[in-house]
């Protein structure tokens, strides 16, 4: 569908009769093949003749003569050129002629051959998304084509030529299009083409002047274009197509290519975008040009549906009818997008110059601007605690609180606001503000701020200017719609019964007819800031939030963390411990004992610690040697098994670090679920970072001397380490531990029954190895890639093993995001393993495996 074709109905002289194919190839080239007729094209045919592939296309029309000498010349060249871009090749004849002059009968006019052979290569498939590396090497390699025919071209000037032209010109759209259209009988599919069609002309018409004409290639799509695959990555080298070759817009060869880049069903509408900052790295664009890409490729998307509308008409079969079906989800989903929106990605993806802020008048010209309080609703707020971000109307309350005093306050413009960042589940969300909410005394009068025309449209008073479009909820009007008014025309009121406090919500955008939202993703924030204008512009205050670049984690819950933006990500490497992040009882242990003792050694503090650690274990433990960092409690515990052999036998350590504390899911330690009765038991720190792991033994070795440890715990970390044991006494939480261990225990094994070549999985309950035995993938790239996912692993220490912790608190929605961020990664590797809807192996189907 990425290919315009003539309608060949109209334009073939069906009358002629041409020579016979094969004995003009022998004749006039001294070449044979098996000769195939091309469909579309009754009098074109390909062969093959050793390991190459060739193009023969007739013609009894002189001005395509002229196109078949005019491409021949222009190719040659550019072969020749200094650019390294390979086409289809003009065959001389035995004549040392590009174009054949064929033997007319008396009653018959002239006719010509011309013979092109293929270039090799790979093409891409057009059934699904291209990757943002296969787009933007389309977009350079479509203008690294123009620049050289543009440069084969110019050696041309001076000499009497015709003018290359191709019929796939969009500047011809119009007529092609009602052209079309005439044979479809429905206006309700008529109509939405020639609408869109129409629009976008007139968009293009004040820009026309400006758009530079050349020799352009005007199908540079995936069908027309060959590559070659070097280090796993496609690079294009060549085109098929010398019939696409015309004068013609730059912008409209671009524009082709974006409109075939958005054929695959899976393709969102902005995937177009690298070929576009592409192509005006190697080709630079105008403002112009940039600003008709996106008119371009809706008439190039309405003219494929014009065609295939067309075809399925005249030529009714499944194949016809379903073109027609995806060409109009195409027309579909690049309509429902606002112009304006993708205008200003384009712009935003060659990083262009934003245009300067409008000037206006001041909207409550009656406040004192200085006395609005601003609410901070970032990740890092000191307003959000325990959670609380989690009631949908906790903005309004924190705005509420802020604005208590002055009985004025107000939100922050360019703001992620992570009271949305819950929303996201992994993907970014939705939480960058583009409007301001202001809490103002009822009754404060809003003029208006520049002239425009008022127009009232769900709640929501507009006033649509010359610059910009102003959108106010919350006032009380009288204006009726379509009033005009000027700089400083009265709006009305903050809404309100006296003496009361109103909310008023702002929003400016540049486009006269496009409602922005209230907020963005991180993803379009910056494309949006091109559109979207800031309310501090007419309010005399800045309530702008500072600028953000890339951000660090900031804020931690449960089991997950929050970069500056609200990212979240799943934290699996260590950091949560055992309860999760922001834990309000280990918050108030730690305040607590700091504002009492910290820093200090051998205090009430680690013997509470000692004692609480010992509940937790079989009575026969009861003697704590020592607290101190994991690594040198295994130390001290080996160095005694060591010394002190026990009627000739070696005492006998259970290393419960990774496993002991609940970590199981179904019991507090390991060495009690196996009924085993160990000399020595080695823990863990139930504080992430802190040096509480102990050596615990049974009251017959309570003697051992034992030297001071070289990393003693603090008060502080020993409090929160009561806190933590105590938490683990609630049979409650235990009992939904071992749920979610079951859960992820469950999932895991899926994925590595999927791809067994690739993953294998050891461990239980949370804390598991993902084992790498295919050098394809290392720990090190799938830690990276995991992260991209908002998977947060611990730093790998060998390239064949990534061993990772959950907290206890590991919700089922976490397991399944770490599933699906694990099928991601595998699917990239081996995409013909289907994906985990197909039937994968579930732990039901790995027992009943035989061995």
């Amino acid at each position: 569908m990425g290919t315009v074709q003539p309608d060949q109905a109209q334009d073939v002289r069906e009358q002629t009769i041409f020579p016979d194919p094969d004995d003009v190839l022998a004749r006039s080239f001294g070449l044979s093949g098996d000769l195939r007729q091309i469909p579309s094209n009754p009098h074109a045919y390909t062969f093959s003749s050793d390991d190459l592939s060739y193009r023969l296309d007739f013609t009894d029309d002189a001005e395509q003569q002229a196109r078949f000498q005019g491409q021949a010349d222009l190719i040659s060249g550019l072969m020749e050129g200094e650019e390294t871009i390979q086409g289809p090749l003009p065959i001389r004849d035995i004549y040392d002629e590009f174009v054949v002059k064929l033997a007319a009968d008396e009653d018959e006019p002239y006719s010509w051959a011309r013979l092109l052979r293929l270039p090799d290569g790979v093409a891409l498939a057009g059934d699904k998304a291209p990757s943002a590396h296969e787009a933007r090497a389309l977009g350079q390699f479509s203008a690294r084509l123009i620049r050289a025919l543009d440069g084969e071209s110019r050696k041309g000037e001076g000499r009497t030529t015709p003018v290359l032209t191709s019929i796939h010109d969009l500047r011809q759209a119009g007529p092609s299009v009602v052209k079309l259209l005439r044979a479809v009988g429905d206006s309700s599919v008529r109509d939405p083409v020639a609408k869109t069609m129409v629009a976008a002309l007139r968009q293009i018409q004040p820009l026309g002047p400006a758009l530079r004409v050349k020799i352009v290639h005007h199908q540079p799509v995936r069908a027309d274009v060959l590559g070659e695959r070097l280090d796993g990555a496609w690079h294009p080298v060549s085109f098929i197509s010398a019939d696409a070759l015309g004068e013609g817009w730059i912008a409209a060869s671009l524009a082709a290519l974006c409109a075939d880049l958005l054929v695959s069903g899976d393709a969102d509408i902005l995937d177009f975008l690298p070929a576009v900052s592409g192509f005006h790295d190697e080709l630079p664009l105008l403002e112009e040009e940039l600003k008709a890409l996106w008119p371009l490729t809706l008439i190039r998307i309405g003219l494929l549906r014009a065609m295939a509308e067309h075809q399925a008409v005249v030529a009714a079969s499944d194949e016809t009818l379903g073109a027609r079906q995806a060409a109009r989800e195409l027309f579909s989903r690049a309509t429902a997008v606002h112009a304006a929106f993708v205008e200003a990605a384009i712009l935003d993806a060659v990083d262009w110059p934003r245009e300067g802020a409008p000037e206006f008048g001041l909207l409550l010209p009656e406040i004192e601007a200085d006395a609005i309080r601003v609410v901070d609703l970032s990740v890092t707020s000191p307003l959000f605690a325990e959670g609380n971000w989690q009631d949908p109307d906790i903005d309004w309350r924190l705005l509420a609180r802020i604005a208590w005093d002055s009985r004025m306050g107000a939100t922050r413009f360019g703001e992620y606001r992570f009271s949305r960042a819950q929303l996201a589940g992994g993907e970014e969300a939705d939480n960058y503000a583009l409007h301001v909410d202001l809490c103002l005394p009822a009754g404060a009068v809003a003029v208006a701020p520049m002239g425009g025309i008022v127009h009232l449209v769900d709640n929501r008073l507009v006033l649509v200017g010359k610059e910009a479009s102003l959108y106010l909820e919350g006032l009380d009007s009288v204006l009726v719609d379509g009033t005009a008014l000027f700089a400083g025309d009265r709006l009305g009121v903050v809404a309100g019964g006296e003496g009361s406090v109103g909310g008023l919500r702002i929003r400016i955008c540049r486009a006269p007819d496009l409602l922005p939202p209230l907020f963005a993703s991180a993803r379009f924030a910056r494309l949006w800031s091109r559109l979207v204008l800031s309310p501090s512009l007419l309010l005399g205050r800045d309530l702008d939030a500072p600028p953000t670049g890339r951000q660090p984690l900031s804020r931690g819950w449960q089991d997950c963390v929050f970069d500056g933006n609200g990212r979240s990500f799943v934290d699996l490497s260590g950091a949560a411990g055992l309860l999760g992040h922001g834990n309000a009882d280990m918050a108030e242990a730690a305040y607590r004992q700091w504002m009492t003792l910290a820093g200090v050694q051998g205090t009430q503090a680690e013997a509470d610690f000692r004692d609480a650690l010992l509940r937790l274990l079989p009575d026969d433990y009861n003697v704590v040697l020592t607290v101190t960092d994991e690594e040198s409690a295994m130390q001290l515990a080996e160095a005694l098994a060591a010394q002190l052999p026990q009627d000739g036998e070696t005492l006998v350590i259970a290393d419960e670090r990774r496993h002991g504390f609940g970590r199981l899911g179904s019991a507090i330690w390991r060495f009690v679920r196996d009924g085993e009765a160990p000399d020595l038991v080695v823990t863990g720190s139930p504080v992430p970072g802190e040096p509480l792991a102990a050596v615990i033994a049974k009251a017959v070795h309570e003697d051992i001397a034992v030297p001071a440890p070289a990393v003693p715990p603090g008060a502080v970390a020993c409090r929160i380490g009561c806190c933590v044991l105590n938490a683990l006494t609630d049979d409650a939480s235990i009992e939904r531990a071992d749920t979610t261990a079951r859960y992820l225990g469950e999932q895991l094994h899926r994925i590595g029954g999927w791809m067994p070549e690739l993953l294998a999985v050891e461990g239980e309950g949370f804390a598991y190895d993902l084992l790498l035995p295919d050098e394809t993938l290392s720990s090190f790239d799938l830690a990276r890639q995991l992260a991209a996912h908002g998977i947060l692993m611990p730093r790998p220490q060998t390239p064949d093993r990534l061993p990772f912790s959950a907290p206890l608190c590991l919700t089922h929605q976490s397991v399944d995001r770490l599933t699906q961020a694990l099928a991601s990664v595998l699917e990239k590797l081996r995409p013909e393993a289907g994906t985990l809807d197909q039937p994968a192996p579930s732990l039901t189907d790995l027992e009943d495996e035989p061995v």
